[in-house]
């Protein structure tokens, strides 16, 4: 990969300035919500000495907190700061969120990228070492609103169609009350959405409420059919429904379950730890 000519960098510099005023509007206008930065990057993983190839992966990294004020862009940084009192960052090896003191910084590098598709591979996809630049892509999910269509809508539509939600959303072409009855149709949520307006403090969308207490209730339902026990054990216990008080009833079989009872019986019983 050569130097870029005067050309490109004047093309990719007003890029990246036009990209980094849209980020800094949408997290502006939506201070005191909550934040999503998703990058998604190629990765070389794998040996390549003696000059074997090695294989790229995609690699996603994710981080979550309520905004506390405007963004900044310092001169020497030249990313930008999203000022928060603390925010959680996803890891992909526990599947699990993990909180730290601070803010969320989005790095130059990924500036210019915003709205970019990328192209997810498989562990196979070979590669030669000596690749100089591998594609970065990143999306802003911006606002409450924003953030419950996220992890609800998404889950009901195809990628190519949520991607174009999304760019529709970034240019202004779908209002509020529009994505909000995309949530309402889907009528599905994932459970770290629930798991992340509790950590935050954010108010579930009411029109969630109701898949939220269908997922919990299917959750249960997994661990009393033998079905990835291990697994729905951990949602359950990062939801902490193995001290929240709830009954589930399997109409049809005349069976009422005490939720944190249960969970932490199974929990006893396959060997899988309750944090203190």
């Amino acid at each position: 990969m050569g130097v870029p000519s005067k050309d490109e960098q004047e093309e990719l510099h007003l890029l990246f300035e036009k990209n980094r005023e849209t980020i800094q509007d949408t997290i502006d206008s939506r201070v005191g919500q909550i934040i999503l930065v998703e990058v998604n990057y190629d990765n070389h993983e794998g040996h390549t000495e003696f000059g074997r190839r090695g294989h790229i992966t995609t690699r996603t990294d994710l981080s979550v907190g309520v905004s506390t004020g405007k963004t900044k862009s310092p001169q020497a940084h030249r990313g930008i700061i999203v000022p928060m009192r603390y925010h959680a960052c996803f890891n992909g090896w526990n599947r699990r969120w993990q909180r730290q003191k601070g803010s969320i910084e989005i790095g130059p590098l990924d500036i210019p990228n915003l709205g970019k598709t990328h192209q997810f591979r498989t562990l196979d996809a070979s590669a030669h070492y000596g690749m100089r630049s591998l594609p970065r892509s990143l999306d802003i999910i911006a606002g409450d609103l924003d953030f419950a269509a996220h992890f609800s809508v998404r889950y009901d539509t195809l990628q190519e169609n949520y991607a174009s939600l999304r760019n529709a959303r970034r240019e202004g072409r779908l209002a509020d009350k529009d994505l909000k009855q995309r949530i309402i149709k889907a009528n599905t949520v994932d459970w770290q959405y629930i798991l992340l307006t509790n950590m935050f403090g954010v108010k579930m969308l009411p029109e969630l409420k109701g898949p939220a207490t269908k997922l919990k209730e299917g959750i249960v339902r997994a661990i009393y059919e033998n079905r990835d026990t291990k697994a729905h054990l951990d949602e359950a216990i990062q939801l902490g429904m193995h001290e929240t008080p709830a009954r589930v009833v399997f109409e049809g079989e005349g069976i009422t379950v005490n939720v944190p009872e249960y969970i932490r019986k199974k929990c006893q019983d396959c060997g899988v730890k309750i944090p203190k």
